[in-house]
């Protein structure tokens, strides 16, 4: 999989992370850190502008979480690093998810 920027201090992956993940790991690839910035599955949308954004797309549920979590846990090295951003509405949700998988 071609990455989308990299220099020689490490490559950037652009798309769903569900596709980009099971690519590398098809292709046998670890890496020392994953941060992404899934839809947070609180149907989001932003009233704080003058201008109103569209919602946030496929932001309704985090059905996605387990299976992710489980192609990171696949993808990444032994003590590297996980980073994944996600709203107080349900950090909970994520807390529990991420307690499941040796990360």
């Amino acid at each position: 999989m071609k990455p989308y920027y990299e220099t020689d201090g490490g490559k950037l992956y652009h798309g769903d992370c569900l596709d980009v993940m099971q690519k590398l790991i098809d292709e046998g690839v670890r890496v020392d850190s994953v941060i992404t910035d899934p839809p947070y599955g609180m149907n989001f949308q932003s009233n704080h502008r003058k201008e109103k954004h569209l919602k946030i797309e496929n932001d309704t549920s985090l059905d996605w979480l387990p299976k992710s979590l489980v192609l990171m846990n696949q993808l990444l090295n032994i003590n590297s690093h996980l980073y994944i951003f996600c709203s107080w509405h349900n950090i909970e949700v994520f807390k529990k998810e991420i307690q499941k998988y040796s990360l």
